[in-house]
C-alpha cells in the first residue's frame, strides 16, 4: 500500500498526530487479532467469518446502507455456513 500512496498525485501526507493515531490503531488491531487467535483456536472457523461481518453490520446500522439481493443472499449463505459449521 505504501508504494501506491507514494505514487499518488500530490503525495499523501498526514499530520503527525493523525499518523501516530493510525499507527496505534494498527498496532492495537494486530495485538487483538493475535490474542484472539491464541485464545480461540478451536472456534477459528466460526470466529473469522463472523468477525469479518462487522463492517457490513456497521454499514447497515450506522450508515443506513441498503443491501442488494445478491448481498442479502451472501449474508444468508454466510449465516447458514457458520450455523452448519458450529453444529457439526
Amino acid at each position: 500500500m505504501l508504494p501506491l500512496l507514494r505514487c499518488a498525485p500530490g503525495g499523501f501526507r498526514l499530520p503527525p498526530r493523525r499518523l501516530l493515531g493510525a499507527a496505534l490503531t494498527g498496532c492495537c488491531a494486530s495485538f487483538a487479532l493475535v490474542a484472539y487467535l491464541l485464545g480461540t483456536p478451536q472456534l477459528l472457523a466460526v470466529a473469522v467469518p463472523l468477525s469479518s461481518l462487522h463492517p457490513v453490520l456497521l454499514g447497515l446500522t450506522v450508515l443506513r446502507e441498503r443491501l442488494s439481493g445478491r448481498q442479502m443472499l451472501g449474508l444468508l449463505g454466510t449465516g447458514i455456513a457458520v450455523a452448519l459449521r458450529t453444529a457439526g
